[in-house]
């Protein structure tokens, strides 16, 4: 009976080791993946697989100095495993490197180790197809419980998403003199009216462009605006609501703090429309998709003139901000890279020229380690708690305000809101109103600024067609009257600009429902079911035998005048005091202050990348000049120039790649518009 007992052992101990056998025979296959979020406070999640078999959830500790920490550990199933070791086997061939020029979004990263061979593979706002793979086999091995895991599952979910990222909505272009994002000192249509800067003559049509504008520059001590004009792409009702809301309230009430320009307000107000994905764009409005996908990260596309396209998420609403102030112009003020080995070689995160390929390569010598395809964001010095930093918690700075106030200074923007109400200087012909928002810019030192024409519609049934060239004055909104035919007139063309569409064409039933509460018309609704939806939408009875308005049709008090005036029912309005015009800041002079390049010391490689960092006075771009210099004795002798290009103010990072380097001294020559040259010194050993 002993024998049969030994047998058995014997047996326990072959078929234990057989178990082990795949993973033995595997030992070699090592692998980390990293993806998140590109922002210093964003998401950022990491898996390695171990050769025994094993794996690691990931996690920043501190991201800013690049350390990582373990927050769970769990053992894939042996499927899992196959399907992770034949993905990082994949992965030591084919294109390794992608990357879409965008602002935000995402990266992922990985680095994987196979029978002593290694690579690295990099996507930035897109992924190379066998990074692809990698990263779904890893993240779809983890366990289903656990917050760490429910987190890095999320980091699946959005690399699966951003696979589709690349599609972006069309955006139709600007007329000329028109802008998606619009900055300038600004006064409302009677404002400009009161102070004799616009005409406003008819061109004989209603519900039409039937109002001509020309607006004429006069210096206003008026606070700056940041208009921006957004279509959303989406099938989620009251989305854009959400949005106008969520970014205006959290830009409420800013102004600038020192300087010749301190107690300026700098105001925002968005334009949020929405269309379904089927329709086509409104022309000149940035366009902006709307995914409801929980782990979005968010971005914009912007190597494209005005308008701007990108994705929002609905789940993102700590970042809508951020994201409306790139619209607006602002720049990101925080650096990232990947820090590599003990010398601390810090790589940009960059695909562009090569740079994915070098950076790829770099990764991969470093090897297979928690921090290695880690990528280390931080705000850059002085942006501490901006949100261009800090998109979740950050405010704008001083600095940024300044500057929106400094291109603004010298434009006057006249803006109207649906309801306008414009009153003929002839008493039998139709008065007219306003049915869409209405900017029209003119600048300091420009000619006058002309739009033909404005969206207007009759609101006067029985009184004849205005001439055409006939002058008009403002009445002011609608909604400011104290009349109750009036307040329902101006929620029936709120109505109708939201139901504005891509073109310039009338929006159907919109003048029969002007017309039902102006004149207690009414329409023939079975023929013109459009009016009867715009008017329940505007919450307003279709029928006036069960309601009637009996509105007013005002005369004009200032007929006599040939020129376009801003009146009351039964007065001239003279021009508002206004007080003394703002002192004009000249922009601060572009002022090289310091350049810098790491490492200072490599040794010697076909190909070696400097990062060069550039710091030029806030609130002051250039233009600059780089060039490459190595010693020869005493002097420095050029060997070629490495970049003509225009920076930012604040600080620049530029990966410099640069090949062929003989073991020497060197350095860097970065020369401005103005000033002297700064120079920073390395050595190739």
């Amino acid at each position: 009976m002993a024998v049969p007992g030994r047998i058995r052992a014997l047996l326990g101990v072959l078929a234990a080791a057989a178990v082990a056998l795949p993973a033995s025979a595997a030992a070699q296959t090592d692998v980390v993946v990293w993806s998140g979020e590109r922002l210093p406070d964003g998401e950022l999640t990491g898996v390695r697989v171990l050769p025994n078999g094993s794996a690691r959830v990931l996690a920043p500790r501190n991201r800013a100095k690049g350390t990582v920490k373990v927050v769970k550990s769990y053992s894939p199933t042996p499927g899992q495993l196959r399907a992770i070791r034949a993905a990082a086997k994949s992965a030591l061939t084919g294109k390794n490197v992608a990357g879409t020029n965008r602002l935000d979004g995402f990266y992922t990263a990985a680095v994987v180790e196979v029978d002593g061979k290694t690579r690295a593979l990099l996507g930035a706002n897109a992924l190379p197809a066998k990074l692809r793979g990698l990263a779904d086999a890893v993240f779809t091995s983890l366990p289903p419980a656990g917050t760490a895991a429910a987190r890095a599952r999320a980091m699946l979910r959005r690399v699966r998403v951003r696979m589709r990222a690349a599609s972006l909505p069309d955006t139709a272009s600007c007329a000329p003199g028109q802008e998606a994002t619009r900055i300038a000192r600004e006064v409302s249509l009677k404002q400009a009216a009161a102070l004799g800067m616009v005409r406003l003559q008819s061109k004989g049509l209603y519900d039409d462009d039937g109002m001509a504008v020309t607006v004429n520059f006069k210096d206003v001590p008026l606070p700056t605006m940041v208009r921006m004009d957004i279509e959303l792409v989406s099938d989620i009702h009251d989305v854009e609501v959400a949005v106008e809301n969520v970014v205006e309230s959290r830009l409420a009430g800013l102004k600038i703090e020192s300087g010749p320009l301190a107690g300026q307000p700098v105001n925002f107000d968005l334009n949020v429309h929405r269309r379904l994905p089927t329709e086509p764009p409104r022309p000149c409005w940035h366009q902006l998709n709307v995914s409801e996908d929980r782990n979005l990260r968010q971005y914009l596309k912007h190597d494209e003139p005005d308008p701007i396209a990108g994705e929002l998420s609905v789940y993102g609403r700590s970042s809508w901000t951020h994201e409306a102030l790139h619209i607006a112009g602002l720049r990101d003020r925080y650096d990232e890279y990947f820090m590599v080995g003990k010398s601390g070689l810090k790589l940009p995160l960059n695909t562009a020229g090569g740079l994915g390929e070098f950076i790829t390569a770099k990764l991969g010598e470093a090897g297979v380690g928690y921090p290695v395809a880690f990528l280390t964001a931080r705000p850059q010095p002085g942006w501490e708690g901006d949100i261009m930093a800090d998109s979740r918690n950050g405010k704008v700075s001083d600095a940024d305000l300044k500057e929106l106030a400094l291109l603004g200074q010298d434009r006057i923007n006249v803006h109207a809101e649906p309801g306008e109400i414009l009153v003929s200087k002839d008493g039998q012909k139709q008065n007219l109103a306003n049915g869409e928002a209405f900017d029209l810019t003119v600048t300091r030192d420009g000619p006058p600024a002309h739009r033909d024409g404005m969206y207007v519609y009759c609101v006067d049934h029985a009184r004849g067609t205005p001439f055409e060239g006939a002058a008009f004055d403002v009445l002011g909104p609608a909604a400011e009257l104290g009349d109750p035919a009036m307040s329902a007139l101006a929620r029936v063309l709120d109505v109708v600009a939201r139901r504005r569409k891509a073109t310039l064409g009338s929006v159907p039933g919109a003048q029969g429902a002007v017309w039902r509460v102006t004149d207690d018309t009414s329409p023939d609704l079975s023929q013109d079911p459009d009016a009867r939806s715009i008017l329940e939408e505007a919450g307003i009875e279709p029928d006036p035998f069960k309601q009637k308005f009996n509105a007013p049709h005002y005369g004009n008090p200032n007929g006599g005048s040939p020129d376009t005036g801003a009146i009351t029912p039964s007065s001239v309005v003279g021009p508002p005091a206004l007080g003394p015009t703002l002192p004009r800041v000249a922009r601060p002079r572009p002022r090289l202050s310091r350049v810098a390049v790491s490492p200072r010391r490599m040794r010697r490689a076909r190909r070696v990348l400097v990062a060069l960092r550039i710091t030029l006075a806030v609130g002051a771009g250039d233009r600059i000049t780089v060039t490459l210099e190595r010693a020869a004795g005493r002097r420095f002798r050029r060997v070629r120039r490495l970049a003509k290009r225009r920076v930012g103010d604040g600080q620049t990072t530029l990966p410099l790649l640069l090949r062929g380097l003989k073991p020497g001294s060197y350095r860097v020559r970065v020369k401005g518009s103005r000033g002297r040259a700064r120079l920073a010194s390395f050595r190739v050993l």
